[in-house]
């Protein structure tokens, strides 16, 4: 069993993939800029698609709370 499993066995979410660390994020963030704006378009998309896995797992979690409470 990997890791991610036995984190969604823990009925946490999972997203598909990670923001590895590297030196570009690093320098993006001392310049005053978030983790998807560096200069590396590839690691900006990369960042965009992780990013966005989260918000829409928050609004999902959050949908299925107003349901229930209606």
């Amino acid at each position: 069993m990997d890791t991610r499993q036995t984190i969604k066995n823990w009925a946490f979410n999972v997203s598909q993939g990670y923001i590895p660390f590297k030196t570009a994020y690093s320098q993006a963030m001392d310049a005053g800029r978030t983790l998807n704006e560096t200069k590396y378009k590839g690691l900006n998309e990369k960042t965009d698609k992780i990013i966005q896995q989260i918000v829409d797992a928050a609004i999902n979690t959050q949908d299925k709370k107003l349901k229930r409470s209606k």
